[in-house]
């Protein structure tokens, strides 16, 4: 990056470049969910991997396991999927399919002295709590993956529920998953700072969302006296971003008028969104000065599953010169 960042000519990237590199959202969730099966989970996955080898490395055995299936399960129409090790989503694929399975693996570990390897009882109760909690990650993920909405303002409320989600498993009952969540929770903050502050700012010009979103789950994640004090770093970050951009474009401010509500759609999860309707009618408008401060005060605009973010900018925008 240091070699990257020397090819362009100086003061040229917004904020001397401190942003020019920042991670995949998606590549952080896949570190999140590695770390934690990784500790808790390596022996049973590998027990489970082996199995599925075992019987899909030869059509006689496919065949055989198919006939035992047809037995045993009454919905055997999903074939046994080997996964990727270094992909925990394909990981979730393969453990998800190998579950409706379990009985037909019991049953062929009694029947075929060749089959060695059979995962334990302990492993498929591990699989179902296990698959409770990457089943959230993968939704997420294929949130953070989709091609047809690629605008930072969908992440952020994602980010948070990830957050609060593992606080929520780390007072599970279960041993193992405070375990395995508490390796996640470790990695997640490692990377929370990188991403808060730019997820923030896509939040924050989100019509739908202005600073009410950041206010409403900080209130979850900070403590009361910390929360202001979250909420006015992503505030100042995106302060800093706009007065160098009117800075380096040479933009005048110009009087904007009140820009009319329009239908927009929410990004939110739905965990939260009944209760982010009720936070978003109190008032929480700040004093009208700068283009910024105008846009904030305006209210939020209202839900629409058709909102496009890019398209409100585009219209919108000029009321804002910045």
């Amino acid at each position: 990056m240091d070699i990257l960042s020397g090819e362009f000519p100086y003061g040229s990237l917004m904020l001397h470049g401190r942003f020019l590199h920042m991670r995949c959202c998606a590549h952080i969730l896949n570190l999140i969910v590695q770390d934690g099966l990784s500790v808790v989970f390596k022996e049973g996955i590998e027990r489970i991997r082996d199995s599925i080898v075992f019987w899909t490395s030869s059509p006689k055995r496919a065949q055989k396991f198919e006939q035992v299936a047809k037995q045993v399960v009454p919905d055997c129409s999903k074939k046994l999927v080997l996964d990727c090790k270094t992909r925990w989503n394909s990981t979730y694929k393969m453990l998800e399919v190998a579950m409706k399975y379990r009985e037909v693996f019991v049953v062929l570990s009694v029947r075929d002295n060749l089959y060695k390897n059979a995962p334990l009882n302990e492993d498929w109760d591990k699989v179902v709590k296990i698959c409770e909690l990457l089943k959230v990650f993968s939704d997420i993920t294929h949130q953070f993956s989709a091609s047809k909405y690629p605008t930072a303002n969908i992440y952020f409320p994602s980010i948070c529920e990830i957050k609060l989600l593992l606080n929520k498993w780390l007072s599970s009952p279960t041993i193992y998953i405070r375990q395995m969540v508490q390796v996640m929770v470790e990695k997640y903050n490692k990377y929370w700072v990188d991403v808060n502050g730019l997820m923030g700012v896509g939040t924050i010009l989100d019509p739908n969302f202005k600073l009410n979103l950041i206010r409403f789950y900080f209130r979850k994640i900070y403590n009361a006296c910390d929360v202001e004090v979250e909420v006015n770093k992503i505030y100042d970050f995106l302060k800093e971003l706009v007065d160098e951009y009117e800075n380096k474009s040479g933009t005048n401010r110009e009087s904007s008028s009140q820009v009319p509500s329009t239908n927009v759609t929410s990004s939110m999860g739905p965990v939260y969104m009944e209760e982010y309707a009720q936070f978003v009618s109190q008032d929480y408008g700040v004093g009208v000065k700068s283009d910024l401060e105008k846009y904030l005060d305006e209210k939020v605009v209202a839900p629409d599953p058709n909102f496009d973010i890019l398209n409100w900018w585009k219209t919108n925008g000029n009321n804002y010169p910045y």
